[in-house]
């Protein structure tokens, strides 16, 4: 999100107005009190199936009204359109060959895939887009969203930053620490940025104005670039990059409000490899905590429209506050998955008339994403608001997630909480709230708040992790004051990067925890969803970070005290084992004595069952017999559970038939199987092809619906031959044929 600038105090009056009392309730009827709703609705009845594909800023939209000062569409001309060209992401059923030939045919140049999602993004003539929409397996068409920028002294002395110099020599010297933002067009005053090879400069100084930021701080760190604006896509490439270029540490203040909010999309997924893969990741929280509203959808009497307004007046609209000459763009999530998107909820915005301004009725028919955008401007003189409005088309009752950027100054309902999403969401990221340099005891009251909320899985996550600092002056005159989450993160990271020339064995998580145990806790006390655990304190930070067993020495002879990855560990005299008895401490010996080792025999479980019962022999624990869990039965996998001992889960989807195929069919010593029942079977087992791919879910139904009906015909086979067979072998026959139709049956009822 771009720089949040400190409100002038009327503009906080207004804010507070709008926030706090609903002198805007308007209760809206069935879909007639708004002008253009009725053409609205009949246009999205009358899509056929090719448009039903196309995200609604990709055509035609009939039914927009409004002649008064908002209108519909940005400012400027999207990102996604450039000369004449539209820049799509298409999702698919299985992107193979066939389907990439299709696509390329259709006019797409594709720039990046994601072969395992069925994602393809890249180029297609404006006029094209329909064609690419009607290739045979295409769930999906919508534009690639851009990334939004969460947008030194002081920063530097309020960090204590200058005193890790000063008192402990570190500078961040020999770690390269990687920016991920929108551009380096202006070089600021850094030393020197290596762009990586395949990376690119982008557009902007915003990642200048974090560069200065971490060379403030750890003056000593190689500073790497890569522009991730673009897309999600192109952040995962700008993410691969740095990482290839040796980055120990990455700091981004991107996010896309295009990508799943509650799930782990691409750029989680991505983040997340690069965590396990050994980078310390660091990112902005963001800066919606005034413009986010969260809530299950509310239904109204007689009405599909949600009720924004809990315990009062119904309110069918939520109003926003746009500035003369300014945008806004408003995102609309639900709780279905990406891909398979079946509820169905529209976003619209409406002026002081009621006149329909800007809509977006994508068609989520089990096959597209949970995602509306509405863009719209102010091109009058003065200020200007606008209704949103969510509408259910068709479904249950989902969770509802809104989110206004660009220049919106106030939304009416707002929900701070859970204003945290994407990988600024997940576990393994240092995730960062801002606070302002001149008041160390405050967060920012746009600084987005936790916890993250996901439904697939279903999890709450504790975010943020702390706080950096903003309002600090940068050599660019656009970002000094520097405000926002932005400014903040790079004052984290660059901590990590001191933390990491002190002792370079330091994993991501112990440069995370370490972080938050030593933050200074600002608020409510203990971690909170505002502030996480406090503000940032690199030089307790530092000094927290052990190199060997003596920077860990409390001076207690009673304890025993380790450095284990760069962090302290301590414990007492007892080392757990209890075979060889219980040590304890008696100062006055100089500390720890040995205990006295139990008999021969004595139990020492390990707490899991699947490894036998563990004894003691001559104070040393010994194993027992490992429990075999192999059932013999090709069609489970075999698992052992500490708790539980052997587990068996039957196989699922194609396995679980190709489990049955693969077995063949049953013996018969003294009958021969029918050959038609062989060939049946033979056919069968050819169309599930197992171990082989199965190709888009629409085509391997048609094969999987051919095979039940060759098992059926074998089983038919089996039947007329049964008296010919040996009793125990017409059973088996019978069986094998029933099972393997069954599960093939069940297959083709999941598929969507």
């Amino acid at each position: 999100m771009a720089p949040a600038p400190r409100l002038p105090v009327h503009a906080l009056a207004v804010i507070l107005l709008i926030g706090t009392r609903s002198l805007f309730a308007m209760p809206l009827g069935d879909g007639h009190t708004m002008d253009g709703a009725a053409e609205l609705e009949s246009g999205k009845v009358a899509l056929d199936p090719t448009d039903q594909k196309l995200d609604s800023r990709l055509r035609q939209v009939r039914g927009l009204r409004a002649s008064g000062p908002l209108r519909a569409g940005p400012l400027r001309p999207p990102h996604w359109r450039r000369n004449g060209q539209v820049r799509v992401v298409v999702r698919v059923g299985d992107l193979d060959p066939a389907t990439r030939e299709a696509l390329e045919g259709a006019g797409l140049s594709i720039q990046h895939e994601n072969i395992e999602n069925g994602l393809v993004e890249g180029w297609v003539p404006a006029g094209g887009v329909r064609a690419v929409a009607a290739v045979e397996g295409v769930r999906s068409v919508r534009p690639a969203e851009r990334g939004e920028a969460r947008v030194v002294g002081t920063g530097d002395v309020a960090s204590r930053a200058n005193l890790v110099r000063v008192l402990r020599g570190f500078t961040g010297a020999g770690v390269r620490v990687g920016v991920i933002s929108d551009g380096i067009d202006d070089p600021g005053d850094l030393p020197g940025v290596t762009v990586p090879p395949g990376a690119s400069r982008g557009g902007g100084s915003e990642g200048t104005a974090m560069l200065e930021i971490v060379h403030d701080l750890a003056p000593g760190a190689e500073l790497l670039f890569a522009s991730g604006i673009d897309s999600p896509m192109t952040f995962v490439d700008a993410l691969a990059s740095l990482r290839n270029a040796g980055a120990k540490v990455i700091v981004d203040d991107l996010g896309f409000f295009s990508e799943p909010y509650f799930q782990d999309g691409d750029v989680a997924q991505a983040v997340r490899q690069a965590v396990v893969g050994g980078v310390s990741y660091h990112t902005a929280a963001g800066n919606a905590a005034r413009l986010h509203y969260q809530a299950m959808f509310r239904e109204t009497p007689q009405s599909k429209y949600h009720d924004f307004n809990t315990g009062g007046p119904v309110d069918n609209t939520n109003r926003v506050q746009i500035p003369a000459g300014g945008s806004l763009q408003c995102v609309l999530q639900w709780d279905d998955p990406f891909g398979s998107a079946a509820d169905d909820y529209d976003l619209l915005l409406l002026d002081d008339t009621r006149a329909v301004v800007a809509a977006s009725n994508n068609v989520q028919n089990g096959h597209g994403d949970p995602l509306e955008f509405v863009d719209a401007h102010n091109n009058g003189p003065g200020t200007e608001f606008g209704s949103l409005v969510i509408q259910r088309d068709h479904g249950a009752a989902r969770t509802l997630e809104l989110f206004c950027l660009r220049d919106v100054q106030s939304m009416e309902h707002v929900t701070p909480e859970s204003s945290i999403f994407g990988h600024a969401g997940i576990p393994e990221t240092v995730t960062v709230g801002a606070i302002g340099v001149d008041d160390l005891q405050t967060v920012e009251t746009f600084s987005s708040q936790g916890p993250a909320e996901i439904a697939f899985p279903p999890a709450s996550r504790p975010k943020p992790d702390l706080c950096g600092f903003d309002g600090v002056t940068t050599s660019l005159s656009d970002f000094s004051p520097f405000f926002g989450t932005s400014a903040a993160a790079p004052h984290v990271a660059a901590i990590a990067a001191l933390m990491l020339q002190k002792n370079q064995s330091l994993t991501p998580a112990v440069v995370q925890t370490i972080l938050t145990e030593t933050a200074v806790d600002i608020g409510a006390p203990g971690f909170d969803n505002v502030a996480g655990a406090g503000r940032v304190d690199a030089l307790a930070a530092v000094d927290a970070v052990c190199v060997t067993d003596a920077d860990c020495d409390d001076h207690d002879v009673c304890t025993i005290d380790r450095c284990n990855l760069g962090r302290c560990e301590r414990a007492g005299c007892d080392d757990g084992n209890p075979c060889n008895g219980v040590e304890t401490c008696v100062p006055a010996a100089g500390g720890c004595v040995a205990g006295t080792p139990p008999p021969d025999g004595t139990p020492c479980p390990d707490g899991t069952v699947c490894n036998g019962d563990e004894t003691c022999s001559g104070g040393v624990c010994t194993p027992g017999t490992p429990l075999d869990c192999d059932d013999g039965d090709a069609c489970t996998t075999d698992t052992c559970a500490a708790d539980a001992g052997c587990q068996f889960a039957p196989l699922s989807g194609v396995a679980s038939i190709c489990c049955v195929l693969d077995s063949g069919l049953p013996d018969c010593p003294s009958g021969r199987v029918p050959r038609a029942v062989q060939r049946r079977f033979a056919k069968a087992r050819r169309l599930v092809n197992c171990g082989g791919p199965q190709g888009a879910p629409k085509k391997q139904r048609a094969r999987l619906r051919k095979a039940e009906r060759a098992l059926k015909r074998a089983t038919t086979a089996a039947g007329r031959a049964r008296a010919a067979l040996p009793a125990e072998c017409a059973a088996s026959l019978t069986d094998r044929l029933g099972t393997a139709r069954e599960r093939t049956h069940a297959v083709v009822q999941s598929l969507p």
